[in-house]
């Protein structure tokens, strides 16, 4: 994954989270949370692609590099 797909999935977990909780939602709730179960779910969705976009960065990192970059500091 690339900074820029970082930066969409990022903007797109916070466009669904700022609709799912908006004022408006939030007035109608729980009576109206059906209406709002497609919503949760892709905003759940986007966050478990973050959550393992981060695992495989995690991944990546390479152990004696952060080493070396520690002892810099």
């Amino acid at each position: 994954m690339t900074i820029v797909d970082a930066e969409e999935l990022g903007g797109a977990i916070t466009e669904k989270l700022a609709e799912l909780f908006s004022e408006t939602n939030l007035q109608g709730f729980p009576g109206n949370r059906a209406q709002y179960k497609v919503n949760a779910q892709e905003t759940t969705e986007l966050l478990v692609k973050a959550a393992a976009q981060y695992r495989l960065a995690a991944d990546k990192l390479d152990t004696k590099k952060i080493e070396d970059l520690a002892k810099r500091w």
